[in-house]
């Protein structure tokens, strides 16, 4: 089975808690190869900062040629990523079990 590094931010996603993500995420991105997954099925709400944090990550792995996925996204945060039209950009996952067979399936 592919390995999917996982990162779960909790509550809101905001321009604090969506900074400590990118953060995350860049040293993700320096520490492994493995695919990127958001495991947002403990966010509650995420404003126009959080989202911005989120889509800078997006850039980043794709700088470097890396995969940078989303899950388990509530009804609101999902409706921000089609509002904005970021929902053809990101690819999404209902869980991590799907991302996860995702990949097994294309290695």
């Amino acid at each position: 089975m592919s390995s999917v590094h996982v990162l779960s931010p909790t509550g809101i996603l905001n321009g604090e808690s969506g900074e400590a993500l990118e953060e995350q995420i860049r040293t993700a991105l320096e520490s492994t190869t493995s695919p990127l997954l958001v495991d947002c099925s403990a966010l509650t709400f995420m404003d126009s900062s959080g989202f911005g944090h989120l889509v800078v990550a997006l850039k980043l792995a794709r700088q470097q040629q890396r995969d940078l996925f989303l899950c388990g996204l509530s009804t609101q945060l999902l409706m921000v990523l089609q509002l904005t039209g970021t929902d053809k950009v990101f690819r999404m996952f209902e869980s991590r079990q799907d991302c996860e067979d995702s990949l097994a399936a294309t290695s």
